[in-house]
């Protein structure tokens, strides 16, 4: 049985929305929130894979369960916007790189 965090997919698509509706001068690519929410997971899942640390080293330096983050690794969670903030500082990445979203040139 999988556990489906609703809230923090609500959270999610709270803050898609938000980002995709603030252009600021330049148009931002257009895709929905169940695209965005793949391409969270698979950055997630690509900065695991690069980091030098066992998943449980990564787990206690997010401060979070083992359990948590498997559940993030393999979709079946999402994090909130909190967590996104932490995984971001961590890999030094921007939260925009974690959801997939690049300003057009």
């Amino acid at each position: 049985m999988v556990c489906i965090d609703y809230s923090s997919i609500v959270i999610m698509k709270v803050i898609i929305i938000r980002i995709m509706k603030k252009k600021r001068g330049k148009r931002l690519y257009k895709r929905n929130s169940e695209e965005i929410q793949t391409i969270l997971l698979n950055n997630i899942k690509w900065l695991i894979k690069r980091n030098d640390k066992t998943c449980e080293e990564l787990a206690n330096h997010l401060d979070i369960d083992f359990s948590t983050l498997t559940a993030y690794e393999n979709g079946d969670k999402l994090p909130d916007i909190d967590m996104l903030i932490k995984i971001a500082y961590i890999f030094d990445v921007s939260v925009d790189w974690l959801l997939g979203i690049h300003r057009e040139e």
